[in-house]
């Protein structure tokens, strides 16, 4: 059996060393080889394909090329081609990309005139992706829209934060979250406000999420959902994220399990900031031989000094949030308050967490009212939060608070795991 080399370059140089007999294609077949006969396109049309082995393409033009083979109605199970990256010989048909059908993409706009660039976007990715399912649709494209307009006399206030910082979060922040779901398609931002009009003006209804004048979500909307059978647990890290999680874990943890805590060090409301003398004392007091902490620091104080130096730091999960929702998802135990990335504690699809909720009636944020409003019953789980998995402690993060969640989620789990084997 013969092999076909597609192309003529250094590559094909190589891979003439490794077969035994072999023929050369080029598209026109107009090249010359010492050893090996070179034919074009046109006439390996006219051969018997049944007398070549294998085909490999030796050029960058993967895709054209396996076009023109196709449409001689060469095989495609034969078809391979040269990958410089790992020096591999791959097949074609398990790397061939799925056609999207258009119809059935469902185009998620997050409007920030109604939403934050913050990691409330978390809410606004996970009912995307309930919806989707509930309407049986394939993928999600994203589309940011703007608070600005192309009429000039429109309004605009930076009441939270500046544009340059909008911008920023929605890059580091927003976008990345909406790329934690697997069936995300493609984000899109737009320019302005008016630009939405002309997806809304060609898609069906059933493709556009939230309705026009709807596009605030809060958890009452996922947890209607929930309560219909639908799971939020519908976020993933991508694989490049995992694998090189995997390589910190298999540099440092020695094999012990992962204790992840998530600090808060923001100059805003710092009352709701880590107790960082308890959570020291904490962290000390576990089995060193059978836990490894690892800190994620609050992103704004990345570069800052550490308030706990002497344990295990992943720095980069605190300003890749791909690394972050990995780390999360690999972690035996995430700790946190309250802050923004612990949302994705209770989306991700596999993800052990407990959060220690503080109540004050004088900080709105974390006021009894606010967590009402928001679908919490204080003193009670909520139902983002998976039986065994994700667990939430309502009080300070104080020594003793921290110490009793531990406990309790490590005799629940142990119960589980029990219950599991029998």
């Amino acid at each position: 059996m013969k092999t076909i080399l597609y192309g003529m370059n250094h590559i094909t140089e190589l891979l003439i060393k490794e077969y035994d007999s072999t023929v050369i294609v080029t598209t026109d077949g107009q090249q010359t080889h010492p050893d090996c006969s070179i034919i074009s396109l046109k006439e390996l049309e006219n051969q018997d394909f049944a007398c070549f082995d294998t085909l490999v393409i030796c050029s960058v033009f993967v895709d054209e090329i396996t076009e023109s083979l196709l449409s001689i109605q060469f095989p495609l199970e034969k078809i391979h081609f040269y990958r410089p990256s790992s020096m591999t010989i791959e097949p074609v048909k398990q790397h061939m990309i799925p056609q999207v059908d258009e119809s059935k993409v469902l185009y998620a706009f997050y409007d920030l005139a109604k939403n934050n660039a913050a990691f409330d976007a978390d809410k606004f990715t996970v009912f995307a992706e309930m919806e989707r399912q509930k309407r049986q649709m394939e993928t999600i494209h994203f589309v940011i829209i703007p608070k600005f307009s192309k009429q000039e006399r429109q309004v605009h206030i930076e009441s939270i934060y500046s544009q340059e910082a909008i911008q920023w979060r929605l890059d580091q922040i927003v976008s990345p979250l909406f790329k934690c779901l697997p069936t995300t398609s493609s984000v899109s931002q737009l320019t302005f406000r008016e630009e939405a009009e002309a997806f809304y003006t060609r898609l069906s209804d059933k493709q556009i999420f939230p309705a026009e004048n709807d596009n605030v979500i809060m958890f009452t909307d996922i947890n209607q959902h929930i309560e219909q059978g639908y799971s939020c647990n519908v976020m993933k890290a991508p694989t490049q994220a995992h694998q090189l999680v995997e390589n910190f874990i298999e540099s440092y943890s020695q094999g012990r399990k992962l204790i992840v805590v998530t600090l808060r060090e923001y100059d805003s409301q710092t009352d709701r900031n880590n107790n960082m003398a308890h959570w020291d004392k904490f962290l000390r007091q576990l089995d060193q031989a059978l836990y490894c902490p690892v800190i994620i620091r609050d992103t704004y104080n990345l570069l800052t000094p550490s308030p706990l130096p002497d344990y295990l730091h992943l720095d980069i999960a605190a300003s890749n949030l791909h690394i972050r929702a990995a780390l999360y998802e690999r972690a035996y135990l995430n700790l946190s308050v309250s802050c923004g990335p612990a949302g994705l504690f209770y989306y991700l699809q596999s993800c052990y967490a407990i959060q220690i909720l503080p109540i004050d009636e004088n900080i709105p944020t974390i006021s009894p009212q606010t967590y009402r409003r928001c679908g919490y019953d204080v003193y009670q789980q909520p139902l983002i939060a998976t039986p065994g998995k994700q667990y939430i402690k309502w009080g300070d993060d104080t020594f003793e608070n921290i110490c009793a969640a531990f406990n309790e989620f490590e005799a629940a789990r142990c119960q589980i795991e029990d219950e599991a084997k029998t």
